[in-house]
């Protein structure tokens, strides 16, 4: 129950302290105001009094004042003097002097005096004049003392007003609020006493009622929240209890789990005590009964085990407080543990929130004998892959080396005079052997994609090049089938990026050939194929990314085949392979190549309509050092555009928009010469007319005779796309270039409207290349240096320098020659020649480091001179190294005449002849030689060499020398036959002994450079099984394998005897 409250802490009484000075305080405002204003007023009435009795008054003072009669003046101060309100007055004269006074007058009034002047007037006629002053005082004395009388009565007023209001106040409050109060009171403390809630009875409706009826409300609801809470609370116990039960029983179950588990498992708390722990801990440390038991502190069980010797030899407490350290990081961790008995455990430690640590151990012996199991599988595995490699890379190099001598032999044939049927069986044998090496070179790199060692050779390349060469390759075939090809290369795609070349475009040709193999012209309608590259949106921080595009209008694919497109040694169909062949190896190497490139493959297909596979690969852009090749001024040209088809329109149109200029889209043929000529007459003449027209050559001639009729000036000029392959491309006169559309290049575009414009000069006819003569008489130094022809090799080979020498002189080039880049370098800085040829190793400086040599000193120059690789190294990627280096073509040796002459009239453009003599059947070997998908030099080049190079006792009846690897090249001239290989002994004999010496030294760096150069010259001259050797050799050499060095390096000498033999024998 509440402590009762004194009397004087009630509200009554506290209201009252608050009223009662308030109210007294307001009453005696309310009184002195009152007082003020009688003051006030008492004052005004005696000044009014005063002013009448001066008006009164002025009359009778007049004639007295004017009169100077002081009797009278005296009898009225009297007068006035005896009025109550009067206490003085004063006579004056017109001059200011004092004539009478009466009272306490003084000159000068005190504060308490009301004082009034009035003017004494004396009129005559109409005339009024002033004759004194009157002056009248009142005394405020009077007003004071009736003022304190009425103080004296408002204070009782006051008093009897102060106790009624306290009286009525005081009870007022108590029955208003002290009685309701009383009662809320009372009610909360029979609720604090008895628990018993109460209804309070108040029936009025001001605020205490309502705060009344609140508590009664508030009251009910504590009741019935106290009801619910006690159902609640019963309901909880019973839910605890419940709990209680099944916790006890999961903690069994738990317990009885733990105990049954295979690991040992065990928590500690923060001061490191046990917590829990199963029964397989006990078993798997074999600790004694009662240890470890809840709340026990670990260090004893790490102490019975150091004791034991568990932990090893040393000081007990040294190695408990040791893993006490370990369990005090409380960082997740894995731990191996050894036993004595040989065990091996796995530890696995967590740390718990608010301190402690959960550790599990698990006996990991049979893992660990299964690990070392995996272990020698997996030696085991990578011996059989490497095994494999080697198997697939000598299988691959051993069919190559009779397969290239079959090519070769063929290449021979086909100078022969043949008949048609012999031709077209050659041509048969031709392809056939192409085919087989393509499926060798597939299956090498899928071994090499299985095996997760196919690495990518990045370099700087053009999207533009690599497209436009898959296309360029693929023609013979496209054009065989009378199909059509467009090409579309975005122009906002980078000019360089960073690729591995080779591989893009193995994805590409695969891809490319697919759609053609699968592609004919059906229901007459023409078969077509699209290779296109798109430069796709780029986000973030990712690299350019580029989308290829290969369609084509073929056979398409069921939704079954495309499941299964990627898989190796699967087709479409089973009737795909019978149909058209393969091995179904391309695609999945292309995926593969993809992923590996971090791109993707996607694939549409529609059977019976085509197919389209986009390939979108993320690339390096790489800055740009010089203008790229097709990058023509075209900025500012106003160029129409005739075309018939939408596809063509968006390609011409994007390709002229990239380099600035202005074009015009025109679909109407027939309105191109009205077109020109109102252009013309408002001063806005067109500067090119391009015709993108399909079949329309006939139309276009007439429209140009039009054209020409209607226009004036030189202007406008003419590029025609020839769709036909028909017309001769390049200039001609007077006003037309014509431009190869079947398919369109990008670079050929480009050139062809920039030529037309005036701002590129005319090409060199590419088709004359093989009309270099080839009996013409090498000119004299002399003569070569002032043509500009003369021509520096940089070979370290003795054999090779002569071989390259005589080669050149029968094309009829002149050439001096140094043994290394050193004086490669220095020669070059003459000045002197108009192309280099060189060797990539060598020593000093190898090809490579002077071609960097000289391009980095041309840079001051603004010249360049045309580098050309010559090299024996066949391997894929060689020629993207050549070019990244800053060479500008690539050869490969033995040195192919056809492709030393097209190389030559390539670099070496002016040095151009009318005629070499070559048959119609060499011509045609030439035509023959596009089935073979080789690429332009400077391309992604499959080196095939046309030298057969057959194995030793094979194919030559065993001869070391096999005589044709020279006649091929300077044909049945047995006196530069016999020249040639004894110039070959002395270099061949120094690069042996360089071996043995190297052998001697342990020098495997050395054996490796000693068996490249006799190598490469071993193979010029034929002798074959000493270039196979030398070619081992200079592997084992690069990868230090003495074991292989040792074994080969005794047979070298006996096997070049064998040689020198051969050739003293000539």
């Amino acid at each position: 129950m509440a402590e009762s409250i004194p009397f004087s802490r009630t509200i009554s009484v506290r209201l009252l302290r608050l009223l009662l000075p308030m109210v007294s305080l307001a009453l005696l405002v309310l009184f002195a105001a009152l007082e003020f204003r009688y003051y006030v007023a008492e004052r005004e009435a005696l000044v009014d009094e005063i002013t009448n009795q001066l008006s009164v008054q002025e009359a009778a003072f007049s004639r007295a004042i004017w009169e100077y009669n002081d009797e009278q003046i005296s009898a009225l101060v009297d007068d006035i003097s005896n009025l109550p309100f009067i206490s003085s007055i004063a006579v004056y004269d017109s001059g200011g002097d004092l004539m009478a006074s009466k009272g306490d007058y003084k000159a000068v009034p005190e504060a308490e005096d009301l004082r009034q002047r009035g003017a004494v007037s004396r009129t005559v006629g109409a005339k009024s004049e002033t004759v004194g002053e009157l002056v009248l005082t009142g005394n405020s004395g009077n007003i004071w003392t009736e003022i304190s009388n009425r103080v004296l009565l408002d204070f009782l007023i006051l008093l009897v007003m102060s106790g009624a209001l306290t009286i009525v106040t005081f009870v007022a409050t108590r029955n208003v609020i002290g009685k309701p109060l009383d009662r809320l009171r009372d009610a909360i403390d029979r609720v604090d006493a008895e628990k018993v809630y109460t209804q309070v009875e108040w029936s009025s409706t001001d605020e205490l009622g309502s705060l009344v009826q609140n508590f009664n409300r508030m009251q009910q609801r504590r009741a019935d929240a106290e009801n619910e809470l006690k159902k609640y609370q019963d309901q909880l116990e019973q839910l605890i209890e419940d709990r209680t039960k099944e916790a006890t029983a999961a903690s069994t179950q738990l317990q009885f789990a733990l105990d049954n588990m295979h690991e040992a498992i065990f928590a500690l708390d923060g001061d490191y005590k046990f917590i829990m722990f199963n029964r397989r801990y006990i078993e798997m440390y074999g600790l004694p009964d009662g240890m470890p038991e809840i709340g026990m502190p670990v260090q004893e069980t790490m102490r019975f085990l150091a004791v034991d010797g568990r932990y090893g030899e040393g000081d007990i407490e040294e190695l408990v407080e040791q893993r006490i350290a370990v369990l005090r990081e409380r960082d997740e961790q894995v731990f191996d543990i050894e036993t004595l008995d040989g065990r091996w455990l796995e530890g696995r430690q967590s740390g718990v929130d608010g301190g402690g640590v959960v550790i599990v151990i698990s006996d990991i012996t049979e893992r660990k004998k299964g690990e070392a199991e995996l272990v020698l599988a997996r030696d085991a595995a990578e011996s059989a892959t490497r095994a494999k490699s080697s198997f697939l890379a000598a299988m691959s190099h051993e069919i190559r080396t009779p397969m290239n001598g079959v090519i070769g032999m063929i290449d021979l044939l086909w100078q022969d005079k043949l008949a048609a049927e012999q031709r077209k069986m050659l041509g048969t044998i031709r392809s056939s052997a192409f085919s087989l090496l393509q499926i060798i070179n597939d299956i090498l790199d899928f071994s090499k994609i299985e095996a997760g060692k196919l690495d990518l050779e990045l370099l700087p390349i053009s999207i533009r090049d690599v497209v436009e060469g898959v296309a360029e390759t693929l023609l013979p075939e496209i054009q065989k089938k009378k199909l059509r090809l467009r090409i579309f290369v975005d122009p906002d795609i980078p000019a360089r990026i960073t690729a591995d070349q080779v591989r893009l475009r193995q994805i590409l040709f695969n891809l490319m050939g697919n759609a053609v193999k699968f592609t004919d012209n059906r229901d007459g309608r023409s078969g077509e194929v699209y290779i296109g590259a798109y430069a796709s949106d780029v986000t973030g921080s990712e690299a350019t990314r580029v989308k290829f595009v290969i369609k084509d209008t073929g056979i398409g694919m069921t939704e079954e085949s495309r499941a299964s497109l990627f898989t190796p040694f699967t087709q479409a169909e089973e009737s795909t392979t019978r149909r058209f062949g393969g091995t179904g190896l391309g695609l999945s190497i292309c995926k593969n190549l993809a992923d590996i490139m971090g791109g993707d493959i996607l694939v549409e297909s529609v059977m019976g309509e085509g197919s389209t596979f986009s390939i979108s690969i993320p690339f390096s852009e790489v800055p740009k050092t010089g203008p790229e090749a097709d990058e023509d001024d075209l900025k500012g040209l106003k160029v129409l555009v005739v075309v018939d088809s939408e596809l063509a329109t968006g390609n011409v149109s994007h390709y002229l928009a990239s380099r600035d200029a202005e074009p015009e889209v025109l679909a109407d043929i027939s309105q191109v010469a009205a077109t020109l000529q109102s252009a013309q007459a408002a001063d806005a003449g067109h500067d090119v007319v391009v015709f993108c027209l399909t079949n329309k050559l006939t139309e276009i001639w007439q429209v140009l005779d039009e054209c020409r009729k209607v226009t004036k000036g030189d202007i406008p000029r003419y590029v025609i796309l020839d769709d036909t392959r028909t017309e001769t491309r390049g200039q001609r006169p007077p006003d037309m270039v014509i431009v190869e559309a079947a398919p369109l290049m990008r670079s050929s575009f480009f050139r062809g409207v920039a030529m037309a414009a005036g701002r590129a000069s005319p090409d060199i006819n590419e088709h004359k290349v093989d009309a270099v003569e080839t009996n013409r008489k090498a000119p004299s130094i002399e003569d070569a240096e002032a043509n500009g022809e003369l021509i520096l090799i940089a070979e370290d080979n003795l054999t090779n320098q002569d071989v390259i020498r005589r080669q050149l002189n029968l094309l009829g080039y002149t050439a001096e020659i140094v043994d290394d880049g050193e004086l490669g370098f220095e020669a070059w800085r003459s000045g002197r020649y108009g192309l280099i040829l060189t060797d990539c190793h060598m020593p000093n400086m190898d090809g490579y480091e002077m071609t960097e040599a000289i391009r980095g000193a041309e840079q001051s120059t603004g010249e360049r001179i045309p580098i050309v690789a010559i090299t024996a190294n066949a391997l894929q990627g060689e020629a993207d190294r050549c070019l990244a280096s800053g060479m500008d073509d690539y050869l490969s040796k033995p040195l192919e005449m056809l492709k030393l002459r097209r190389a030559l009239a390539k670099w070496l453009p002016d040095v151009l002849h009318s005629d070499d003599g070559r048959s119609n059947d060499e011509a045609s070997m030439d035509n023959g030689a596009s089935d073979s998908a080789e690429a332009e030099p400077g391309d992604n080049i499959e080196i095939v060499t046309a030298v057969p190079t057959a194995a030793p006792g094979n194919g030559n009846g065993g001869s070391p020398v096999d005589p044709q690897a020279l006649k091929s090249v300077f044909g049945d001239d047995e006196e530069t036959f016999r020249e040639i290989l004894g110039d070959f002994v002395d270099p061949a004999t120094a690069n042996v002994k360089e071996i043995t010496d190297a052998v001697e030294a342990g020098d495997a760096a050395g054996v490796g450079s000693a068996a490249h150069k006799l190598k490469s010259s071993s193979r010029s001259v034929g002798a074959i099984q000493l270039g196979e050797l030398c070619e081992q050799l200079e592997i084992a050499g690069k990868s230090g394998d003495a074991d292989t060095i040792a074994d080969l390096a005794p047979s070298i000498p006996a096997v070049l005897a064998e040689v020198i033999d051969y050739i003293k024998a000539l």
